[in-house]
């Protein structure tokens, strides 16, 4: 497990990704990129794991999807109040069939942005670019290294940070061995200072 501390998105930078159309008028591509992004930072789910989602695997009022992994297993994320507004205002937005096999995130436009072709899943790297564009829109510097998966560190720590358990995330990522999921824990200064805390000081 490598020992250096990866970084992740703070809440002002979240919010200016989420803002980063100003007033322009919502529409599918921008419904989409708003969900996409909210999700992956509530889910902590991978951004291949994310295109994989097909509508048949939403439970809209649970708030939950079941998603596949490394490994081909699966396993179950979830997503706050918020996120599910957006869903929603993406979902009636979006053109196309719906149901079963079909891909939740799909490309808007005639190729280039997103996917092949119209309606086609999207692609890991069309998100990457997604990111990458509107934070230059907003005038904000992403996280060094993969700004896609630093949105998963993010998630990782903001579950610790509200009291989660190292076992439980170890689920909610999907690691194999509680020894990945461990460095979450070591790279948390507020959960180890709320233990420390607790034993020290009572």
């Amino acid at each position: 497990v490598p020992k250096y501390f990866r970084p992740t998105y703070d809440l002002a930078t979240m919010e200016a990704l989420l803002e980063a159309e100003g007033e322009k008028q919502q529409d599918e591509t921008l419904a989409r990129d708003r969900a996409l992004i909210c999700l992956l930072y509530d889910s902590g789910a991978r951004v291949s794991e994310l295109c994989g989602i097909r509508d048949q695997d939403v439970n809209a009022n649970e708030r939950q999807a079941l998603i596949t992994g490394k490994g081909d297993k699966q396993r179950y994320i979830f997503w706050t109040e918020r996120t599910a507004a957006l869903l929603a205002e993406y979902l009636a937005l979006r053109s196309g069939e719906t149901g079963g096999e079909l891909p939740l995130f799909r490309s808007c436009g005639k190729g280039g942005r997103g996917g092949k072709r119209r309606g086609e899943a999207l692609r890991p790297g069309p998100v990457r670019d997604i990111l990458e564009r509107r934070a230059k829109r907003a005038g904000i510097t992403l996280p060094k290294g993969s700004s896609v998966h630093a949105l998963r560190h993010t998630f990782a720590h903001r579950f610790l940070d509200n009291g989660g358990d190292g076992l439980y995330l170890q689920q909610l990522l999907g690691h194999e061995s509680i020894v990945t999921t461990m460095r979450y824990v070591r790279e948390n200064p507020k959960g180890l200072r709320r233990v420390y805390r607790k034993v020290m000081d009572e």
